[in-house]
């Protein structure tokens, strides 16, 4: 049996959802949820796929979830994670294409696609401005200061401070691929290139979600992130069809069916102005689109081959002295040992950074990277005669390995495939010692040529890479005197390969 504070409890919220349902159905129905997500809810209610959207609602988004909304003159609203709008008015006559739409964009990320209504009938506000379409597509991200941006897609619009009575405030965007910013202190600014904003802070990914998955209400690519990022979408380009089965970041898709929160049911309609065009999954995900153009850091991890050899001399100064090889009659070098082998691979991990400028499809950049060497290669031989017999020992040991190197090559969607080259860096020490005469060592910085290739998988603000560089640092020399008898010099080369794998995060 319940208490009767339970019940007092229990039926005042019953109460509260049957006063916000009655308060629901007292509106007109204006439109249909065509796409939910995981948890969007419209007032005091959940939204589900099919569920009707009514006049004065403020549908909210969860910040792993996603809605998509067609109003019944064909407009529609694609909103991102953490999302909310308000349906403020909706008045439409099909016959005369004529109506009164009004929507508030609260915060978060939509795409808003003009529907049949004239577009004077369309009132769109957000925090700061209010803004006038034009036959238009366009993407609004809103942050949690309030401040807005605004990517032009198709056709124009207009944007105005505040409520737009000041006309001196108003911007017109009608260059595709622009951006707007509104900002409270600031007010409207210029359009710009997206990467002309010096005061732009957040990722394009976060921003414009629907750029790189577009919802299934209008699965249309107008512009690609790498275009709108370089601003190379100066010319009208030719939209393509795209299935855009989008997973908000870090949530598993819905469950597969009519009936799962994650799949799309395409509402029963006759109207004529219904351009969402049927589709059917393919077989796999399409790639989707990827802009490589960005500064980056990282860190990678591989081994290095070293491919050296060393030549080995001896010069004897005491005439008749066979230290070098016996005999009584030479004087200067003499050769003791020659192509000793070096070949040996060794780990290594280290840091890199760089940027990359992306131009359709060709990509080019500078990388610089250090990374940190484990490991000494070294041999021996024997050499002298009856009275001198000693063994030398040469060793060569890589501390560190650097390079600054240009990259250029062709992206594949989220693929890219680069050739690179440049400058080597490295610090080397050799030694070369003789059995009963001691160590000779020396430590330079070498200088050389770097050249190879290889590949990226871009992950979002993410990338794998994997490459191979060949290097050459040049060769040098070490001598060990035998307390005044001979001089025994070993000649070092330094080249060898480099294959390593890295993660990178882009950082704009």
């Amino acid at each position: 049996m319940l208490s009767r504070r339970s019940a007092w409890a229990l039926s005042a919220a019953l109460s509260g959802l049957l006063t916000a349902q009655t308060a629901a159905m007292a509106e007109p129905r204006i439109g249909t949820a065509v796409r939910i997500v995981k948890d969007v809810t419209a007032d005091a209610r959940s939204l589900l796929t099919g569920d009707g959207v009514n006049q004065n609602e403020t549908v909210e988004v969860k910040a792993d979830s996603l809605g998509e909304l067609k109003l019944d003159d064909n407009t529609k609203l694609a909103l991102g994670p953490g999302a909310r709008l308000r349906l403020d008015k909706f008045v439409y006559d099909p016959a005369k294409s004529d109506g009164d739409i009004a929507v508030s964009l609260v915060k978060g990320a939509f795409r808003f696609v003009t529907g049949n209504a004239a577009k004077k009938d369309y009132k769109i506000r957000t925090p700061n401005a209010a803004i006038s379409v034009r036959g238009t597509v366009f993407d609004v991200f809103i942050d949690d200061a309030g401040v807005e941006y605004l990517l032009l897609q198709q056709g124009s619009i207009e944007v105005c401070r505040g409520d737009g009575s000041d006309r001196s405030t108003c911007r017109t965007l009608q260059n595709v691929c622009n951006v707007i910013r509104v900002s409270p202190q600031d007010g409207v600014s210029n359009p710009l290139g997206w990467r002309e904003r010096s005061d732009q802070q957040i990722s394009f990914a976060i921003a414009f979600p629907f750029v790189l998955n577009p919802p299934t209400i209008d699965p249309v690519v107008y512009n690609t992130a790498s275009n709108i990022e370089a601003n190379t979408c100066d010319q009208p380009q030719t939209p393509r069809q795209q299935r855009a089965d989008y997973v908000p970041p870090s949530t598993p898709a819905g469950p597969s069916g009519p009936s799962g929160p994650g799949s799309y049911t395409p509402p029963s309609s006759t109207d004529p102005g219904d351009d969402t065009p049927p589709s059917s999954p393919p077989d796999s995900p399409p790639t989707l689109p990827v802009s490589w153009t960005g500064i980056y850091i990282g860190v990678h991890g591989g081994g290095t081959r070293t491919s050296s050899e060393s030549d080995a001399y001896c010069s004897d100064p005491t005439p008749y002295g066979p230290a070098c090889n016996g005999s009584t009659s030479s004087f200067g070098d003499t050769f003791l040992e020659g192509s000793l082998d070096f070949s040996g691979v060794n780990a290594g991990a280290g840091v890199q950074a760089g940027g990359r400028m992306q131009f359709g499809i060709l990509v080019v950049g500078l990388d610089i990277d250090v990374t940190r060497m484990t490991g000494t290669d070294s041999e021996s031989f024997t050499a002298g005669n009856s009275e001198f017999v000693y063994t030398t020992t040469v060793e060569q040991t890589m501390r560190w390995f650097g390079t600054t190197r240009a990259t250029a090559g062709i992206a594949f969607g989220n693929i890219l495939v680069f050739v690179t080259g440049g400058v080597a860096v490295a610090d080397v020490e050799y030694g070369v010692g003789v059995q009963g005469f001691g160590k000779a060592q020396k430590s330079v910085t070498q200088v050389g040529w770097t050249g190879g290739g290889g590949f990226e998988i871009g992950l979002g603000v993410f990338s794998f890479r994997g490459e191979y560089l060949h290097f050459d640092l040049g060769d040098d020399t070490v001598a060990n005197g035998m307390d005044g008898f001979a001089t025994t010099a070993s000649q070092f080369e330094n080249e060898g390969d480099t294959f390593r794998f890295g993660i990178n995060f882009r950082l704009n």
